[in-house]
């Protein structure tokens, strides 16, 4: 995976000064738990675990090693389990992404990876499965039906609401790949954004 052909795409991506702001104040959590010299857990939770929560699990872990954050771990869950959707998968496969399915059935194991990394393994689950942190770790909810419905996040350090716009509307239509795209290009260019405001903040 090539960052500098994707680094034309995410920056020209216009990130709206209220979404920069909410992306500084997580750059700021960050990088309070850095300097603390603690390891950063992440959390990215929407309700199905299926779309939105699992691009950023991606994006966050792929800028983290960009970044040379060893110290960031990204994990993601819902509130249901379903299953990730084949769309994502497809998506991040265009954007240089290698995907793996490690299992099968109605809710298979993915692994995401780059550039020789360990990458992280992505499927559907409930934010408190066993594979995800218990405690002090930072909930980030990437939709608006996770954050009205989990208004309380046991173990969670911090909670973020960091809603994104569900492509899931576009499944089936000739407009899904686009709409997948610019769903994940989006999370790709705010994740990069947070990423560049910690490096800023720690001049």
């Amino acid at each position: 995976m090539n960052f500098n052909e994707l680094k034309g795409q995410l920056s020209a991506i216009e990130i709206p000064l209220a979404r920069k702001r909410k992306l500084d104040g997580l750059a700021e959590v960050f990088l309070e738990e850095i300097n603390k010299g603690n390891q950063v857990e992440v959390v990215f939770i929407c309700t199905h675990n299926s779309r939105r929560s699992q691009f950023s699990q991606v994006w966050c872990q792929y800028f983290s090693d960009l970044f040379a954050r060893k110290e960031i771990i990204c994990y993601s869950g819902g509130t249901e389990i379903t299953s990730v959707y084949p769309g994502v998968l497809e998506t991040l496969k265009e954007h240089g992404f290698n995907v793996e399915s490690s299992m099968e059935g109605s809710n298979p194991e993915y692994r995401v990876f780059w550039n020789g990394s360990h990458g992280v393994s992505i499927f559907s689950k409930l934010y408190a499965d066993t594979k995800n942190p218990e405690k002090d770790f930072i909930a980030v909810l990437t939709c608006d039906d996770a954050d009205e419905n989990c208004p309380y996040i046991p173990g969670a350090k911090f909670r973020i609401p960091l809603p994104y716009k569900d492509p899931k509307f576009s499944d089936n239509t000739i407009s899904q790949q686009s709409e997948y795209n610019k769903t994940s290009l989006l999370i790709g260019a705010e994740m990069y954004y947070m990423f560049s405001k910690i490096e800023e903040l720690c001049k």
